[in-house]
C-alpha cells in the first residue's frame, strides 16, 4: 500500500512525498539520474539563485510522480453485510451529502477478489441530486487497488462544493461482479468530508449508464465510489507550462551573466 511522508527541501519548502511499492511505481526517471539532477540543481550559480533552484528541484520530483499536491482519500468503506450480484440492467449506488470542498480525482468500483480482476469493465458515473452527470468512466478489470477498490482517474479532476448532495452509481449488466448489501448503518465508514445518505437505484435500464433516481433508503447497495483530494491537483499541462517559464528564466540570468562576464 502507498504511503505518504512529509519532509523539507532546502529554502524551508515543504512537500508530501507519495511512496509506491515496486509493482507499482510508474515509468519514471531512475534514482541515480534524479541524484544527478538535484546535485546539478543545487550548484546553479545564476542570479537569483535559491528560488531556482528550489523551483528546479519542486519540478524534478513532480516530474518522477513522487510529490502529490494532497493525499488521495476513499470516499467510503463498509464491513459485514452480503456479497450480492444482478442479472438485471441496473445502475446502483448511493448518495452522499458534502461537509467540505473536495476535489474528485477517480471513480472506482468494489473488487470482492483483489487478486483476481474484475469479471468485465463497468461505467461509473458522478452526478448532482437533480441528476446532471458531472463526470464518468470506464473501470478496467485491472484498474489499479486502493484497498478493496479498483480506480481510473478521471481526465480532470471534479470540483464537488460542501452543502450539496451528489450521487455515484456503477452499471451492473450481469452477474460478472458481486457488490455488498446488507450493510448496518454503523458499519459505514465515509470519509470526514463526506456524509452517507442513502442507496441509488435504476433498476431495468438499457444496459447503459442511467442517473440512479429511486431512493433505496436502507437498501444500501456498496460497489462504485470516488477518491478524492481536498486540492486542486493541476493538470500536466499547467506542469509543462510552469517549467517552461522557468527555463526561460533561467536562460535570460545566465545569458545576462555572461554578457557581463564579457565586458569586463
Amino acid at each position: 500500500m502507498a504511503a505518504v511522508s512529509a519532509g523539507l527541501l532546502p529554502g524551508g519548502l515543504t512537500v508530501r512525498t507519495l511512496h509506491v511499492p515496486d509493482e507499482q511505481q510508474p515509468d519514471s526517471m531512475s534514482v541515480a539520474d534524479l541524484r544527478a539532477f538535484i546535485r546539478f540543481v543545487m550548484i546553479l550559480k545564476i542570479r537569483g539563485g535559491p528560488v531556482i533552484r528550489r523551483a528546479f528541484l519542486l519540478l524534478a520530483l513532480l516530474a518522477m510522480g513522487t510529490v502529490t499536491v494532497g493525499a488521495s482519500t476513499v470516499g467510503l468503506t463498509f464491513t459485514g453485510g452480503s456479497n450480492t450480484t444482478t442479472a438485471v440492467n441496473a445502475t446502483r449506488g448511493w448518495a452522499f451529502l458534502l461537509n467540505q470542498n473536495i476535489f474528485v480525482t477517480a471513480l472506482g468500483l468494489w473488487d470482492i477478489n483483489v487478486a483476481d480482476p474484475l469479471g468485465e469493465s463497468h461505467e461509473v458515473g458522478l452526478w448532482t441530486s437533480g441528476g446532471s452527470l458531472l463526470a464518468s468512466i470506464v473501470v478496467s478489470p485491472n484498474a489499479p487497488l486502493t484497498g478493496e477498490f479498483r480506480f481510473n482517474a478521471l481526465p480532470a479532476s471534479v470540483a464537488l462544493v460542501a452543502g450539496n448532495t451528489y450521487v455515484i452509481g456503477a452499471v451492473y449488466n450481469s452477474v460478472a461482479d458481486t457488490y455488498r448489501t446488507g450493510v448496518s448503518s454503523t458499519n459505514i465508514l465515509t470519509a470526514p468530508q463526506i456524509t452517507y445518505v442513502s442507496g441509488r437505484d435504476a433498476i431495468g435500464t438499457n444496459g447503459s449508464l442511467t442517473f440512479p433516481s429511486l431512493n433505496s433508503g436502507t437498501g444500501r447497495v456498496f460497489g462504485p465510489n470516488i477518491l478524492f483530494e481536498t486540492s486542486e491537483v493541476p493538470e500536466p499541462s499547467t506542469w509543462l507550462f510552469l517549467g517552461s517559464g522557468l527555463a526561460v528564466i533561467a536562460l535570460r540570468l545566465c545569458t545576462r551573466r555572461f554578457r557581463g562576464r564579457r565586458r569586463k
